[in-house]
């Protein structure tokens, strides 16, 4: 609990794949992860996410390890790379 209050919990998402990318706006995150039409995870004041890689790793963090650890999954089950096992396209935990 002392590191919540401190210095917060970080969590890491890797996209793979030609075309896969996610961006930050002020509603939320646009995820396109090859599906027609565009995914979006809804803004949270409990977790603050930063893209860097082109658009290629999410950063999620926040004072709560449960709220985090929610909607990274939320991302993930959108469409994860354990699922594709062939090319490995989709999203994963680092």
């Amino acid at each position: 609990m002392i590191q919540g209050v401190t210095i917060g919990y970080k969590g890491k998402l890797k996209i793979k794949g030609v075309g896969y990318k996610a961006e930050k706006k002020e509603n939320g995150i646009i995820i396109s992860l090859g599906y027609k039409n565009k995914r979006i995870m809804p803004k949270n004041d409990k977790v603050e996410y930063t893209i860097g890689g082109n658009g290629t790793v999410i950063e999620g963090k926040s004072t709560l390890y449960s709220q985090l650890r929610q909607n990274l999954t939320q991302i993930v089950e959108i469409r994860s790379a354990a699922k594709d096992k062939y090319k490995g396209k989709g999203v994963i935990k680092i």
